[in-house]
């Protein structure tokens, strides 16, 4: 299984993680999805249709904690994390409209097909972003490509 991100979660993601009310959404995410089951990775309530690629609203600490939204692409078992957002606190807001759903849900496909996108590991205790562009041009020089 692989974690990928958008842009925009890394940029909210970032905001978040300095303030220290919000420290828990890295722990949250790391044991939500490292070092676990795809199976394990995609619960949470499915908020489309699609067999394929369903986008899903998952909860980080309970009901007062933060709101994770995230693509599992079911063929590839890759998890695209597409926006967080806590539920309480200076930064924290009710759930996401329903336009901001389908935008993220678009967001998460073009960001597939134009290759940006984040690839999102853990180092120690905290996660780590590369963009996917310099991984993919990383390998092809190892090749001779």
């Amino acid at each position: 299984m692989n974690i990928y991100c958008l842009p925009e979660f890394v940029t909210e993601f970032d905001k978040l993680i300095k303030n220290n009310s919000y420290s828990f959404i890295e722990t949250e995410i790391i044991k939500s999805y490292f070092n676990i089951s795809f199976e394990e990775a995609k619960k949470g309530h499915v908020l489309n249709a699609s067999q394929q690629a369903p986008f899903i609203k998952r909860r980080l600490k309970g009901s007062g904690g933060a709101r994770l939204y995230l693509t599992a692409i079911l063929k590839d078992e890759d998890i695209y994390l597409a926006f967080v957002h806590p539920k309480s606190g200076s930064a924290g807001y009710e759930n996401i409209n329903d336009g901001k759903k389908s935008q993220l849900q678009k967001d998460v496909l073009d960001s597939i097909l134009t290759k940006d996108f984040y690839k999102v590991s853990v180092n120690g205790k905290s996660l780590s972003f590369t963009p996917f562009k310099n991984i993919k041009e990383e390998v092809e020089t190892e090749l001779g490509e």
